[in-house]
């Protein structure tokens, strides 16, 4: 697995495919961009994995190996053409792994993969596109055109994605791999839960674009209509984004009402998110979260027996509608919001039911024990090719 972007103990990556990999029988390395004195970080930059300096490192089996990036001015200038000392030592290290297959996670490794597997009789690249197509940076935009025609695997994480690039390449082998949560961090049944008292609760990072303002607003007017409820805020916010919601907290005397976490590792964020009985969804309705998603908070709400509320996203909806699990607007004004939360925080029975049928889904069908059976017949069928035909 290549890594330039992301944490090399990142959900989707370590927990979920590579562990899933290395238990279905494959060896398993990851490399990973590390800081300039070698360290590797955990996804919250809190805990430092190789305390010791170790250039390799090995967690549940995975093999982790982290090349430090240069930061020099003139290595900072050649790395936007991937000409620099770091790419080289890179793609030399890729090389001295000789796998069968490079599994890259953003559009820079996947690059930097192109280049190893080119060098090599049998390697295959896939590249595994975590979010939509779409990307704000010149450089990313450029990797993507030029990539685009060479590819031939490539895993996505909804079906819209999927289905604009085999539009532009249709010889790709393509597959949905979702961010379902895993079953054995997750128990929390809806009878082992309290739905008396509202509880809120939004995971992960919470910018303004994606919907800090409106969230804080239409908690106000739900508090200002009676009723009784609290925000959980599981993760940190920083920056202007922190300041803006001390001085909320301070102005309107919430400190009873919200509360934020701090960063929590992978392992303890299921227990955070069994003390809320609903899930919140905010992000702003621009192209890339329109045709991206669905946001793994989503997954990990059904698996925590919380209704869900969400603010008119696509793959949510879909998702949502699948189960009935929640309540979606039309509207993202303020007043459509706090009305539609007002619905959920006025009635007990209506959490039950929500929670109740999302956890049944992730209990049936939406867990990653089912999913990592997509992976690991992906890297059977068409990147190993261990039968000229596909088994159902």
């Amino acid at each position: 697995m290549l890594t330039l972007e992301h944490s090399p103990k990142d959900d989707r990556i370590f927990y979920k495919e590579a562990c899933s990999l290395k238990e279905a029988g494959f060896d398993v390395y990851i490399l990973c961009r590390a800081e300039p004195d070698g360290g590797m970080w955990d996804m919250g930059k809190k805990q430092l994995l190789n305390p010791g300096g170790e250039e390799m490192i090995e967690i549940q089996g995975v093999k982790i190996i982290g090349v430090p990036f240069v930061e020099s001015k003139l290595d900072l200038f050649l790395f936007k053409g991937f000409r620099d000392s770091f790419s080289s030592k890179f793609i030399e290290k890729a090389l001295e792994l000789n796998a069968d297959v490079y599994h890259a996670h953003e559009p820079s490794s996947a690059f930097l993969g192109q280049k190893v597997v080119s060098r090599l009789q049998n390697a295959k690249l896939v590249f595994d596109m975590h979010e939509s197509w779409l990307g704000t940076k010149r450089k990313e935009s450029l990797i993507k055109l030029l990539l685009l025609p060479k590819l031939q695997y490539m895993i996505t994480a909804n079906p819209m994605t999927r289905g604009h690039l085999m539009k532009q390449n249709p010889d790709m082998k393509v597959k949905v791999i979702y961010n379902y949560p895993q079953k054995k961090y997750f128990n929390f049944p809806p009878e082992k839960k309290n739905f008396e008292k509202t509880v809120l609760a939004h995971e992960g990072l919470i910018p303004f674009n994606r919907g800090l303002k409106e969230m804080l607003a239409a908690f106000i007017e739900v508090l200002n209509k009676g009723n009784e409820v609290e925000l959980i805020i599981i993760g940190e916010t920083s920056g202007e984004e922190k300041e803006y919601l001390n001085e909320y907290i301070e102005k309107y005397k919430l400190e009873k009402n919200i509360t934020e976490t701090g960063w929590l590792n992978y392992e303890k964020v299921p227990q955070a998110l069994s003390e809320a009985n609903v899930g919140l969804i905010f992000k702003t309705p621009d192209l890339n979260n329109v045709l991206g998603g669905p946001s793994i908070k989503l997954f990990n709400y059904f698996a925590s027996s919380m209704a869900v509320f969400d603010v008119g996203l696509p793959e949510s909806e879909r998702f949502m509608d699948l189960s009935e699990n929640g309540i979606s607007v039309l509207k993202r004004d303020v007043s459509t919001i706090s009305e539609a939360l007002s619905e959920l925080t006025s009635s007990p029975e209506l959490r039950l039911r929500y929670a109740q049928n999302g956890y049944k889904k992730f209990m049936e069908e939406m867990n990653w024990e089912e999913e990592s059976k997509q992976l690991v017949n992906f890297y059977h069928w068409y990147l190993l090719n261990k039968k000229p035909y596909i088994k159902r």
